[in-house]
């Protein structure tokens, strides 16, 4: 069961800012949607349909169905406490992750290679997700590697949070009704 996870929010989330903080070292703006343009709201729609599309598939593979439970059948009761878990859970990693990825390391990486030094975070999460089944880390590798280059292109990282967010979303909705 999942449930808050204080390791993930502290390490990939506080102690980075902390240090950051310290040495004034953030740029604020990299956490507001203002340098949204109008394009990015289309783009949140194809994001939407792409991953439900991309989720509906699950069932495809043995190794994604086996690793993603299904809870379809459950008690609405059940259904309602996992969804409370996960929601938490999610509030504890999902923009700690970003922050660290997609601020942290892609900033760092792009100081040190300012050409190709972005590379970096797509090739890290593609690291991190190759525990699990071969079709999430291809796909996390396709979607790390236009999130990395959507968030160099507006300096912020909150689109590729409010993405990573909607596939998270979507994600839990198929495994509560599938």
């Amino acid at each position: 069961w999942v449930t808050f996870d204080p390791y993930s929010f502290f390490a990939w989330f506080v102690v980075p800012f902390l240090v950051l903080l310290v040495f004034g070292k953030i740029d604020f703006q990299w956490f507001s949607l203002k340098r949204a343009q109008k394009v990015d709201f289309v783009i949140f729609l194809g994001i939407i349909l792409i991953g439900a599309l991309a989720i509906s598939l699950i069932p495809l593979f043995p190794s994604l169905s086996s690793y993603y439970e299904s809870y379809g059948e459950r008690a609405l009761d059940f259904k309602l406490l996992y969804a409370k878990r996960h929601l938490i859970w999610l509030s504890c990693w999902l923009f700690p992750w970003e922050f660290l990825t997609r601020y942290v390391l892609l900033k760092s990486s792009v100081k040190l290679n300012s050409r190709w030094g972005w590379l970096f975070v797509p090739l890290f999460e593609l690291g991190y997700h190759l525990i699990k089944p071969w079709p999430e880390a291809v796909g996390m590798l396709f979607f790390s590697l236009f999130l990395t280059i959507w968030t160099m292109r507006r300096k912020s990282l909150m689109p590729a949070f409010i993405a990573h967010l909607i596939i998270e979303l979507e994600l839990l909705a198929f495994l509560l009704l599938v």
